[in-house]
């Protein structure tokens, strides 16, 4: 039986997974993907725009992203570099949550929700109040882990 060595693009496979299932807190505590809400008359602007927001930022930009680290920067041995190179590349997915929290409930949030919706996302942050809002707070982070 052969014994196969992991490389550093079937690490980057698994750190994209791992992204996944970071990612599916934030988006839904936001109604990112509230889709059913789009059939409804009068609200479908900012849903249909946080939707957008959303895929870009969730969908498009790490895959993006990772295709990037699996052509240019990740070797393709199955050395432990490799791997390593793999780890240290996939410490940018936080910036992507960053990034969702930026946009989604910060003075961004007019955009996206209604006065009630805002209300209540807010709400629902109460505890860590101090987190919420300012843009910049969220963006430059997001920068900063790319």
């Amino acid at each position: 039986m052969e014994e196969r060595l992991i490389s550093g693009p079937d690490a980057l496979v698994f750190f994209y997974a791992v992204f996944w299932v970071l990612i599916f807190g934030p988006s839904n505590r936001f109604r990112a993907f509230d889709t059913q809400l789009l059939f409804r008359p009068g609200r479908r602007r900012r849903i249909f725009l946080r939707l957008v927001v959303t895929v870009l930022i969730i969908n498009v930009a790490p895959l993006l992203w990772f295709m990037l680290l699996y052509t240019h920067v990740v070797p393709h041995n199955a050395e432990y570099r490799s791997v390593f190179a793999a780890g240290f590349a996939s410490l940018a997915l936080p910036g992507f949550s960053r990034f969702l929290h930026a946009f989604l409930p910060t003075e961004c949030s007019r955009w996206f929700y209604t006065m009630r919706e805002r209300y209540e996302i807010l709400e629902e942050w109460r505890p860590c109040r101090d987190r919420v809002g300012y843009f910049n707070a969220f963006f430059a982070p997001g920068v900063g882990y790319l």
